[in-house]
């Protein structure tokens, strides 16, 4: 098919194997991950996303397609941007209004609803923004903007480089020596990708090349989407973290759009602990589809907030933020040696994941557990780190690792932006969202590290000593589904145990 600037799109389509006689039906698009074609079986399903076998049994055609730059398609990869990718799927749209097969809301508006996962997810927001045809999204392990999921605070991840310049159409070009056989792939990205690819070999994107990221999501864009949505995000994910869920469910439910937000253990990252009931996920979204898709106001969407703990147990809320139950504070200040040491490519973890720094290699700790009476607690928040007199250059701050465990929650990671000029200075950020079950007598440890495998190797030389540093976790409450009320923690002080040297 053409789309709207004349380009061709390959696409397939597949009518539902339940369908009776000249029956017309609904009509769900399935968006593809970054760089794979459109699903060509329609008998395929995935674990936790609805798939095209589920979704033709539950009475709805399914279409697929080679995105822009991709496989069959024709046109230079713009990376989900409203102006290109978003106007290929309003072709799409137009092309299933002349399906004999398809459910018509009104001549050529299509009953259509979407789904799918990262640049698949994106790609529904996009559109939702610029056309109303849309009956109803469900956008997986996605992002609110290219700028702080690939770039946040001007540090790069690792999976920029890796999953978007070493196995895309990104890569033709690049020198085969740096880049492998990826190199060998056909040029079908536009320039100022190709060009940030370049740069990112030397550990950095200039900041021309990062705005042509941000502009794929400019401001606004997401207060244009009027589509009931169904936001999916993943805990481990350390490439889109909750963080930009969160944004998107905010943009969308200040303006009273049905919107709902699920936590589940998946994403870009791996998952280490249970993956809970199953099916869980894909029950969820045809609930969504049934719902909005057919109209059918009986069915039951559930809550508008569901969240995995990392114990493996669903539970859910009336809305996020959840209401809270208190916090776990800790202080620690005047040091004589708690420093971090700036060193050419030092860093915990490896791709993609955060890792613990190791016995050798910790440089301070942050804990507190509260007293008296125990509770059990639920982490399903915004951590908040205060840190005065400064930190490294893109140092990576993973909170909250169980100690017990010697893991970093879901291996999230927050980048701090230091000056390294000898002045005193003060930084203070909101650390990536977690969802993790407190139990009692359970230590909790901001762990702060000069590099981190998630944003690549440091590049800076030199040190950092850490003055003071505050920090808070708020909690919520672990009544069961729904919340409830819970006491306040009764909190008492803590330290930042100093690093054994500074380097």
């Amino acid at each position: 098919m053409r789309s709207l600037d004349g380009i061709t799109i390959r696409a397939h389509f597949y009518p539902a194997t339940n369908r009776a006689g000249d029956e017309r039906v609904p009509t769900v698009l399935i968006g593809p991950g970054y760089p794979t074609l459109g699903d060509t079986n329609p008998d395929a399903d995935t674990s936790h996303q609805i798939g095209q076998r589920t979704l033709r049994a539950e009475g709805y055609n399914t279409l697929t397609w080679d995105p822009r730059g991709i496989g069959g398609s024709g046109g230079t990869v713009q990376f989900d941007s409203p102006d290109y990718e978003a106007r290929d799927v309003q072709a799409l749209i137009d092309f299933v209004g002349t399906a004999p097969e398809a459910l018509l809301d009104a001549p050529s508006d299509p009953g259509v609803g979407v789904s799918g996962s990262s640049y698949g997810g994106a790609i529904q927001l996009a559109t939702a923004a610029i056309d109303s045809r849309l009956d109803a999204i469900v956008p997986d392990v996605t992002w609110h903007n290219l700028g702080t999921g690939f770039f946040p605070e001007g540090a790069m991840r690792t999976f920029f480089a890796v999953s978007i310049c070493r196995s895309g159409p990104a890569a033709n070009g690049i020198p085969g020596n740096l880049l492998g056989p990826a190199a060998a792939l056909l040029d079908r990205a536009a320039a100022p990708i190709k060009t940030a690819c370049l740069e990112s070999l030397g550990g950095t994107v200039n900041p021309a090349s990062r705005q042509f990221f941000i502009d794929r999501t400019p401001p606004g864009l997401r207060e244009r989407v009027n589509t009931p949505t169904l936001i999916t995000q993943g805990t481990v994910d350390t490439f889109f973290g909750l963080s930009e869920a969160v944004a998107n469910y905010r943009a969308l439910r200040s303006r009273d759009v049905p919107v709902k937000m699920v936590w589940h253990c998946g994403g870009h990252g791996r998952c280490t602990t249970s993956t809970g009931e199953d099916g869980h996920l894909k029950r969820a979204g045809l609930s969504w589809l049934n719902r909005y898709l057919t109209r059918n106001e009986t069915v039951d969407t559930g809550a508008p907030f569901e969240w995995l703990a990392d114990d493996g147990i669903w539970r859910s809320g009336s809305g996020y933020p959840l209401p809270p139950a208190g916090a776990v504070e800790a202080s620690g200040a005047n040091f004589k040696s708690l420093g971090v040491s700036l060193v050419d490519s030092t860093a915990s973890g490896r791709d993609g994941i955060a890792g613990d720094a190791g016995t050798q290699r910790r440089h301070g700790r942050l804990h507190d557990t509260p007293d008296g009476e125990r509770h059990r607690r639920r982490l399903a928040s915004e951590d908040h780190l205060h840190g005065h007199r400064g930190v490294a250059e893109h140092v990576s701050v993973r909170a909250d690792r169980r100690q017990r465990a010697n893991r970093v929650i879901g291996s999230q990671v927050t980048p701090l932006p230091v000056v390294l000029d000898d002045q005193a200075r003060s930084v203070e950020r909101d650390l990536q969202p977690i969802a993790a079950h407190a139990g009692a007598n359970e230590r909790y440890r901001v762990q702060i590290t000069p590099g981190t495998g998630v944003f690549g190797p440091q590049h800076s030389v030199g040190g950092v000593i850490l003055r003071k540093v505050d920090g808070w976790l708020p909690l919520v409450n672990a009544g069961g589904a729904g919340g409830g009320t819970a006491r306040a923690l009764a909190l008492r002080a803590a330290r930042v145990a100093p690093a054994p040297g500074r380097g």
